[in-house]
């Protein structure tokens, strides 16, 4: 696996990783805060609270 381990900042390439690697948090609609996750070892996650959704390969 490339990039940051779960919870670790991506002080590299940011951006680059973001655009291959989306993340998706999930959202309550009455308090607009992030739901956490019960699960974080069943998922690939971010560390905060985000779930990896695909991964992108690119072209070299």
């Amino acid at each position: 696996m490339h990039g940051p381990s779960p919870g670790k900042e991506d002080t590299g390439n940011r951006l680059h990783h973001a655009r291959h690697r989306p993340w998706l948090g999930l959202w309550a609609p009455k308090t607009d805060a992030r739901l956490p996750l019960t699960h974080r070892d069943a998922v690939r996650n971010d560390g905060r609270d985000r779930i990896l959704i695909a991964q992108v390969p690119e072209a070299r």
